[in-house]
């Protein structure tokens, strides 16, 4: 059994609140095999009521807020996984305990973040089917926090971080392997800016995340560029950004937490980032690196450049288009070269094959936009080939 830990603040936890994914894609993206242990907990109650007592399926769960369940990374990083198929050596499990906010102190060895992590932990394995599973490993950390971070949390939020996967790689091996956790495998997520406003696409009419917004600064740094610049100074940290995404739109006021949407899209980005750190070939698919070009290899999730205005595009990418100037014609490959074709094209309001079961050529016209759907029954999402048009996920 391979677990990975995720932890972290408000948006790790999930908090939807008036904006929750809406139940056509909660099916759409069910994971279905992911083994699942949650216990979230508050800065005032502890563990939630409805904390895990077995193992269960990934799917959203306590506590509610405006009366909608909390869903946070684990929802789209277990479909990516399973979808793709990336580590099919071993069942793969999450273990979520997630603070409903909070500074990184409370993570460090003796704080409630820390110590409610591990004893989820104790109980998860506790729970496992040792006739089952001869082996527990743990494959690395997701980590989601820092929009509460001030003072000295700010410029130390590295170091503290680093001394975070240590504590986790020396108390957790009475449980299982933490080779992963020594060797530092872990994703940052891009903590959210406060007080951020959604944008609407002039082109596209897509909702996207207002990259505006307020970052603490203490000493000249934020916890984004400290965390950002930790992930590229070490091979054996992934980066999750996240900004590009939509915030709620009902719930609060605050500008700091993203949507449910937002947070399958969120997983998504983890679980490419995870496949990548453990070797997998992650293949092409558009980054959510919104501040880079098509040209920038970390435009790209496994950081290696398609051939020339060839996009893939699905779940895990940026809401907001890409343009490449040109000519206006799109080429859509089979995915894997045979199976269903996997690109649909909007009409009003409903989306229709415009191929078939066989590669095509379409011209869009009539200020068209196409899309490309990120399901595929013969391997991963459709390629596309394009010029000077819009190529959005959906």
């Amino acid at each position: 059994m391979k677990i990975f830990l995720l932890t972290g603040q408000s948006n790790s936890l999930g908090a939807v609140k008036g904006s929750p994914a809406s139940p056509e894609l909660l099916k759409k993206y069910e994971p279905k095999e992911t083994l699942y242990w949650h216990e979230n907990f508050g800065q005032r109650e502890g563990v939630f009521p409805g904390a895990s007592t077995s193992w269960e399926q990934v799917r959203p769960a306590m506590p509610r807020y405006n009366g909608n369940l909390c869903m946070g990374p684990e929802y789209g990083f277990a479909f990516t996984l399973e979808k793709n198929g990336w580590f099919k050596d071993a069942d793969v499990a999450v273990v979520k305990a997630s603070r409903d906010g909070g500074d990184n102190s409370h993570w460090r060895k003796n704080g409630q973040a820390y110590r409610t992590l591990v004893q989820a932990v104790k109980n998860a394995c506790a729970g496992v089917d040792r006739s089952k599973y001869s082996k527990v490993e743990f494959a690395g950390l997701l980590y989601l926090q820092g929009e509460s971070n001030a003072g000295t949390s700010v410029p130390e939020s590295a170091s503290r971080f680093l001394e975070l996967l240590g504590n986790l790689a020396a108390d957790l091996k009475p449980y299982g392997d933490t080779s992963a956790l020594a060797a530092q495998k872990a994703v940052l997520g891009e903590n959210a800016n406060w007080a951020g406003k959604n944008e609407s696409d002039p082109e596209t009419g897509n909702l996207t995340g207002g990259l505006e917004g307020r970052d603490t600064e203490v000493q000249g740094k934020t916890t984004r560029q400290v965390m950002k610049d930790l992930a590229e100074s070490r091979p054996s940290l992934g980066y999750a950004p996240t900004r590009d995404l939509p915030k709620l739109t009902a719930g609060d006021q605050m500008g700091v937490h993203y949507s449910g949407q937002s947070q399958i899209s969120i997983g998504a980005r983890f679980a490419y980032e995870a496949a990548r750190l453990a070797g997998k070939d992650t293949g092409s698919v558009r980054s959510g690196r919104y501040d880079l070009p098509l040209g920038s290899p970390d435009a790209w999730m496994n950081r290696k450049m398609p051939g020339k205005n060839v996009c893939v595009w699905n779940v895990a990418s940026s809401v907001k288009p890409s343009l490449v100037s040109g000519g206006g014609e799109v080429v859509w490959y089979p995915c894997g070269g045979s199976g269903r074709q996997d690109c649909y094209r909007p009409e009003q309001g409903k989306f229709r094959r415009p191929f078939g079961n066989r590669a095509g050529r379409y011209s869009p016209g009539g200020g068209e936009k196409f899309a490309v759907e990120d399901e595929c029954t013969a391997g991963g999402p459709a390629v596309l080939e394009y010029s000077g048009w819009f190529c959005r996920g959906d």
